[in-house]
């Protein structure tokens, strides 16, 4: 930077420098009031629509209501699990287990193979078994044949069957 424009530079500083100080000094105070009446707030409340504006004795009121309920809520659960636990109980469990006889052929795929299982309620979801196969690098290792499969298998003994 040459002589003249460093001059240039630190004459505009100066001048910019001035401008603001006159500004700053020679402007009138204006007063801000910290302070929030009563009547500010109610404007603010009408103004949001969302809110409302209650006494402090009802307000109290409010507080124990809720510290009530909140102390009664335990109890409830604790009524409302012994009645589950004793419908549990006098429920017998119907559980049925489904076989099926699973014939892989060649160019199936593992999302085709995890489909077809779920058409036949051998496993609830599709895609965590497609997913299971494809974390554990196994779509490369399912055999063809056919394998003797039941509903209560999980996806990884499915996997581990069709992949030997």
């Amino acid at each position: 930077m040459s002589k003249n424009g460093l001059r240039a530079f630190a004459s505009g500083m100066i001048l910019a420098t001035s401008i603001l100080s006159a500004f700053y000094f020679f402007e009138e105070d204006k007063v801000v009031s910290s302070e929030v009446s009563d009547q500010d707030v109610e404007e603010y409340i009408n103004k949001r629509g969302d809110l409302i504006l209650i006494d402090q004795t009802e307000y109290e009121s409010l507080l124990q209501l809720r510290e009530t309920v909140e102390s009664q809520q335990p109890q409830e659960e604790k009524v409302q699990e012994e009645v589950e636990e004793e419908t549990q109980a006098q429920e017998p469990t119907d559980l049925v287990i489904t076989k099926y006889t699973l014939e892989i052929q060649s160019g199936m795929t593992s999302l085709e193979i995890a489909r077809q299982l779920e058409n036949v309620e051998i496993i609830e979801d599709a895609t965590k078994l497609n997913e299971y196969i494809l974390e554990q690098n196994l779509a490369e290792k399912i055999q063809i044949g056919s394998y003797q499969l039941t509903s209560d298998m999980t996806n990884q003994e499915i996997a581990a069957l069709i992949t030997k």
